[in-house]
């Protein structure tokens, strides 16, 4: 039978460390933001090296304990300061959504198309030609080279909408033309990368299926077809 009683809050000591990490997080990346200002360029260039310094690739090596407490090895504690992360990125996509001049996208739908699909495919051959040369202890036992070298070429192709929107932002290019002819293009390279790295993740673990990739585009022609229909209820 499911639980019935109350849900337990969460512990104090949980939600101090949870709060020191998003605290010294803030703080750090505001300060690293206001450097890489200082040095002509945009402030998320400092701000991601926030996660480094604090992270396993330099905290964890300077003060073992001081990483231990703020970063514990607790999927608990870690999945609470995600969820954090994870609003904040969807805030930022979605911000930067409601910004978007749709009816520039429309008159330049074929140049993002072709810039978003261009933005993709280059990057994606000469990662697939670079994995073809990298040593064969890299790959998985179960991973055939060819299999590795298309992961690789996706991973490269696959572009990151939030870091670009924020970095337009940041150089107040967001409502520019450029800006938005950038942002589009870039979601069309997300949204077909994202559906072949799926795709290769899947060849690759062995998992593979016509229905699981049925579902991928199913669930993506949902999504469409929902921001098709709802916009103009939302219009109305």
């Amino acid at each position: 039978m499911p639980a019935t009683g109350p849900v337990p809050s969460i512990a104090s000591h949980q939600l101090v460390v949870l709060l020191t990490d998003i605290g010294l997080l803030l703080i750090i990346a505001f300060l690293l933001g206001r450097l890489a200002m200082r040095l002509k360029m945009p402030a998320i260039v400092g701000e991601l090296c926030a996660g480094v310094l604090v992270g396993p690739s330099v905290l964890a090596h300077l003060s073992p304990a001081a990483s231990a407490w703020l970063l514990p090895h607790n999927p608990a504690q870690m999945h609470l300061l995600d969820a954090v992360a994870q609003i904040g990125l969807l805030l930022l996509v979605g911000i930067t959504g409601i910004q978007a001049d749709l009816g520039l996208i429309r008159r330049r739908a074929g140049t993002a198309a072709i810039t978003g699909i261009s933005g993709l495919v280059i990057p994606l051959a000469a990662g697939f030609g670079l994995a073809l040369l990298l040593p064969a202890s890299l790959i998985a036992g179960h991973s055939s080279r060819p299999t590795f070298a298309l992961f690789i070429g996706v991973a490269v192709g696959v572009s990151a909408l939030p870091v670009i929107a924020k970095t337009l932002t940041d150089l107040r290019l967001l409502h520019r033309d450029i800006g938005q002819l950038i942002l589009c293009a870039v979601t069309v390279d997300d949204t077909l990368g994202w559906v072949l790295l799926a795709v290769v993740s899947a060849l690759a673990a062995g998992h593979l299926a016509a229905t699981g990739v049925g579902r991928l585009l199913g669930g993506l022609a949902v999504v469409i077809l929902v921001a098709v229909i709802c916009r103009p209820l939302v219009r109305a």
